[in-house]
């Protein structure tokens, strides 16, 4: 029987789709390495992490960033800003290491680990901002302890987060809309930031595969975000 740490870092959800083309096997091969955040236990002793050749004044991080393209485009928009982008969806990965390539970006750093290791890691107050987009909502309530936000990742996103950074949240999910602001209410760390919509829209570009399906498919997309008192 597994251990409950086992039980907390097992993964959900695909980790490949199709099957990747040859060439997207050669640019994993030969490009990944550069831009992967590898071992994380060697990282867990060290006082001042350095992801990146430079310093950044801040540090950005996606958690599940599908094929990449809010990651790509903030990291073209805002090359002061460091990126961490955390995902294990290697069709994803690949899609986004070939941006990364093709568009000569050094402000991005992938993990493939589950999100509690890389929280596990991160120095305290170190992000800035947290984008959460249309993370899988596992509607079944059998499933809802597979989702990403609970009363355990809420603390570990709030011991990584800067005084006054923000956690946003994108969801077509009216259940899992509901999850998280109680359970964001039980932190009291976090205030709700209320309007978020316009004031996302209007910081962000949102064009990703799941916010126009959700548009073509008429759901309301709910847009949240938390600040860190």
């Amino acid at each position: 029987m597994k251990n409950a740490r086992e039980q907390k870092l097992k993964f959900y959800g695909r980790k490949i789709g199709r099957r990747l083309s040859a060439r997207k096997k050669i640019l994993l091969k030969s490009n990944l390495e550069k831009i992967l955040i590898t071992d994380i236990s060697n990282y867990s002793n060290q006082k001042t992490l350095k992801f990146f050749d430079k310093q950044y004044k801040e540090i950005w991080l996606e958690v599940g960033f599908g094929n990449g393209s809010f990651l790509i485009d903030q990291a073209i928009k805002r090359p002061q800003v460091g990126f961490l982008g955390c995902d294990f969806y290697l069709n994803g990965i690949a899609n986004l290491t070939e941006k990364i390539i093709n568009n000569k970006i050094n402000n991005i750093k992938i993990c493939m680990e589950h999100i509690y290791s890389l929280l596990s890691i991160l120095e305290e107050k170190m992000l800035s901002n947290v984008f959460i987009l249309f993370p899988d909502p596992w509607h079944k309530k059998k499933h809802f302890k597979r989702r990403v936000l609970n009363v355990e990742s809420i603390k570990k996103f709030q011991i990584v987060m800067k005084k006054h950074a923000k956690i946003f949240i994108v969801t077509d999910s009216d259940s899992y809309m509901n999850w998280i602001i109680e359970h964001f209410a039980l932190n009291k760390s976090f205030s709700f930031v209320k309007n978020c919509e316009s004031n996302f829209l209007k910081q962000f570009d949102l064009d990703t595969k799941y916010f126009h399906k959700a548009i073509m498919n008429k759901k309301q997309v709910h847009f949240l975000s938390f600040i860190k008192e």
